[in-house]
């Protein structure tokens, strides 16, 4: 590419940015419209008495899942963390996401220096990316 092509070109950028955004948009709506027909038919089915529906395109049927809420607070997470421990198994539970992780290195590689090491974690790895601001 050659500079006087980066107009032309940065041009086409925004205006794919642009409908990538539409696109979120209406992925957003449809997505929204889904989970309130599934909502509606979950209290159909519930009305009615039925488990499942059998349909030319498909069969459509109530599943039960248990779902746990991760501790909040300080004691409920010792409590949790203790009984993993003592039923050693902790290990594979205890995970840190990537955005803590990364943060957490930015703060103590600021406070410490460059010669920081963080135990167990890999030298980090410059990303470069082009920002684009509207005006």
């Amino acid at each position: 590419m050659k500079v006087s092509e980066l107009n032309e070109f940065v041009n086409k950028l925004y205006d794919k940015r642009k409908k990538q955004d539409e696109l979120k948009a209406e992925l957003k709506e449809l997505t929204a419209g889904i989970e309130s027909d599934k909502r509606m038919l979950l209290e159909f089915f519930d009305q009615e008495d039925m488990e499942k529906f059998v349909h030319e395109r498909g069969t459509i049927s109530v599943i039960n899942k248990f779902s746990v809420k991760i501790p909040k607070d300080e004691e409920s997470k010792k409590a949790l963390f203790n009984w993993l421990r003592k039923k050693k198994i902790h290990m594979q539970y205890l995970t840190v996401s990537s955005t803590a992780l990364n943060s957490l290195y930015k703060t103590e590689l600021e406070a410490t220096g460059p010669e920081f090491k963080m135990p167990g974690v890999a030298e980090p790895q410059l990303f470069q990316q082009i920002s684009m601001r509207s005006k």
